[in-house]
């Protein structure tokens, strides 16, 4: 275990690390779930018509256009995949976080015994 000793006080480093990814992950939730407020809001927008017909509106990259009918069902869920799939990609992020944190280091239980497997014969 990789213990840092900070002015008398002892930092488990492991726990350091898990407590900053709990809080960078953390953030990126946050600013997923704005990005969803703002294309809901701004598809809100385009569908009462409150747009000119010409105008353009940069959403996650895509170029919307009142010609590609927004209100259309497949165009709102493929403009709102994007920030939806980044917050169920930074909860996870946030889990393990909490794991690291929470136990202060990983064990992966990833362990075959190679040399029992090897000793029985094929077909018994």
């Amino acid at each position: 275990m990789v213990i840092l000793k900070i002015g008398g006080a002892r930092l488990h480093m492991l726990k350091l690390i898990g407590m900053l990814v709990m809080l960078g992950s953390a953030l990126m939730v946050l600013d997923n779930v704005y990005k969803v407020g703002v294309v809901v809001d701004t598809l809100t927008t385009v569908n009462e018509g409150k747009v000119p017909v010409q105008a353009q509106l940069d959403l996650n990259g895509f170029i919307v256009q009142q010609t590609l009918k927004p209100n259309d069902a497949n165009t709102q869920l493929g403009l709102l995949l994007v920030p939806l799939a980044g917050i169920l990609f930074w909860v996870v992020v946030l889990l393990f976080g909490t794991m690291v944190y929470k136990y202060g280091g990983l064990i992966l239980p990833v362990e075959e015994d190679i040399g029992a497997r090897s000793k029985r014969r094929p077909g018994r």
